[in-house]
């Protein structure tokens, strides 16, 4: 009975684990765009080897992680699709795929 009861709560425990790193997380959900089926499975194995191979540190992590509580619908416009969102201005920068514009009154040589 006592293994039963170690063995149910280490099954419930596995989804407050997380399934990876928050950048990993932010690919995986950047990757859901992609079409589905086997381009998002090759999306999300490139993405993990891209981050296999550039070792990302702990800057990169929170930069992920802030980018994560971003890279989310917002509930205007309504009947918007994620997808879509993320084709716009707004979306790539929220999700990390862009830099927010210059402001404007920025004015490269103007004292």
């Amino acid at each position: 009975m006592r293994r039963l009861g170690l063995t149910l709560l280490a099954l419930l425990a596995l989804p407050l684990a997380g399934c990876g790193n928050p950048c990993q997380d932010l690919g995986d959900r950047l990757c859901a765009c992609s079409g589905g089926g086997t381009n998002a499975d090759t999306c999300k194995q490139q993405i993990s080897n891209l981050l296999d191979d550039a070792g990302a540190g702990a800057d990169d992590e929170a930069f992920c992680e802030e980018k994560l509580a971003t890279c989310a619908l917002p509930a205007e416009p309504a009947g918007v699709e994620f997808c879509e969102w993320l084709k716009t201005e707004t979306g790539k920068v929220s999700c990390g795929l862009a830099n927010p514009p210059v402001a404007a009154s920025f004015q490269p040589g103007t004292p």
